[in-house]
């Protein structure tokens, strides 16, 4: 029998779920426990523990699976996707990623990384259309790295962020409109305390502007809409055509509708999105999101194809 330590080692495990994170991101809405460090830990208890954690945080649903090589060694859907209609949670159900976005947004980009059209510690400014300069260090140069690490100096306004949340439909802010306002002096969402007063590339200090911003560096080199050029270069390859960072692309009939618990009942939420999409509005399914968890263990190679090289996926993740 296989442990899940032995397994998380040489595979990868995700975990999807419809809880709200309306909040900062950085504040989670639950504390699962951690599992130690029992290396007797079996999938078969994993059944177990997640139920019992569902129910400690009031979670409504949700989809997990966990991958070894190219072979998916075990799955779970639990709970319900819409508490009104009583629709239970499927692999095909699917999920808002929140924060697991970027994963997506990082591959992006590397892909550019990939065919030459820009180096690691090459100034952004050299490629986007507005020029980028860090108010308390007019001077620093601000790389493609420092993006990718969250040491760019970008800070996280989200009295911002959550003002321009939106609920039903998707943002009618464009990626370009949204960045050129945010970095560019005068802009609408412009202003100096959106910047940290650590000089680049020294602290990390995570950041989903900073994170929308290599999005839209991805979309500016590639020439293609940043949802568009995921879809064609990542999504369609990885055979996850039923996941986007749009609203407009999915059926939202099968979308796991959010829910916030209070103590007692839970308070059915809408469906929401914002223009800060490559940082964290991608949805996908369980199925579908195991395909990515594929590509990733195994260099990201997927059923043949190279989505991207396995020199460009590991050595600048950041966690």
């Amino acid at each position: 029998m296989k442990t899940l330590s032995k397994l998380i080692c040489i595979g990868t495990v995700i975990l999807l779920f419809n809880t709200n994170i309306v909040r900062a991101q950085n504040e989670p809405p639950f504390s699962i426990k951690p599992l130690g460090s029992n290396s007797n830990i079996t999938l078969e208890f994993l059944d177990g523990y997640i139920e019992s954690q569902m129910e400690e945080n009031h979670i409504s649903g949700m989809a997990a699976s966990v991958v070894v090589g190219d072979e998916i060694v075990w799955t779970k859907e639990a709970g319900l996707a819409n508490r009104e209609t009583g629709t239970e949670v499927t692999d095909s159900t699917l999920f808002l990623t929140y924060s697991v976005s970027k994963n997506f947004t990082g591959l992006a980009l590397m892909q550019q990384y990939d065919k030459g059209l820009f180096g690691l510690d090459d100034d952004i400014n050299d490629y986007l259309p507005f020029e980028f300069v860090h108010p308390q260090f007019p001077g620093a140069t601000i790389t493609f790295r420092m993006l990718m690490t969250h040491t760019a100096g970008i800070t996280e306004p989200w009295s911002l962020i959550i003002g321009l949340m939106v609920e039903g439909h998707d943002t009618p802010i464009a990626l370009s409109e949204f960045m050129e306002n945010f970095f560019v002096p005068g802009g609408e969402y412009y202003s100096t305390s959106h910047f940290s007063n650590f000089e680049p590339g020294t602290v990390f200090s995570y950041s989903n502007v900073g994170a929308t911003l290599a999005g839209y560096l991805a979309e500016v080199i590639s020439g293609i809409p940043f949802n568009d050029y995921c879809k064609d270069s990542l999504l369609k390859p990885m055979g996850m055509d039923n996941s986007s960072f749009l609203l407009a692309d999915i059926d939202t009939n099968n979308l796991a509708r959010p829910y916030e618990h209070n103590g007692s009942t839970f308070t059915p939420l809408g469906h929401i999105s914002n223009p800060t999409l490559p940082a964290g509005f991608f949805r996908t399914s369980n199925r579908q999101m195991a395909n990515y968890l594929k590509t990733l263990v195994n260099n990201g190679n997927f059923e043949g194809e190279q989505i991207i090289r396995h020199h460009g996926h590991r050595p600048h993740i950041a966690k």
